[in-house]
């Protein structure tokens, strides 16, 4: 399960830093961020990879609230517990958002 976590958080990391670089790209000029949009989109809107999108969301929510009920007892430090108090946040944001 935690594997699982990890994988499907990494691909989310990944779609993450080619949308803020997309965005980024509006500060060198308009036309450079339309044409990396349009080349992120090749990738980035089709079915397949949103589906896995989708998909690494649900699983980020749902084994994080199975991982946080296995180890909520054993967190003991500011660190430990602000892991799992910001990963219950955005489990819940995930969720009714």
């Amino acid at each position: 399960m935690r594997k699982a976590h990890y994988f499907s958080g990494l691909f989310i990391t990944v779609f993450i830093v080619f949308h803020l670089l997309n965005h980024a790209f509006a500060i060198i000029s308009l036309e450079k961020h339309l044409s990396v949009m349009e080349t992120f989109r090749l990738v980035c809107r089709n079915v397949f990879a949103e589906s896995i999108l989708i998909v690494a969301v649900l699983l980020q929510v749902f084994s994080g609230i199975k991982l946080v009920l296995q180890s909520r007892k054993q967190a003991v430090s500011l660190l430990d517990k602000l892991h799992i108090y910001s990963g219950l946040y955005l489990a819940f944001f995930c969720w009714f958002m």
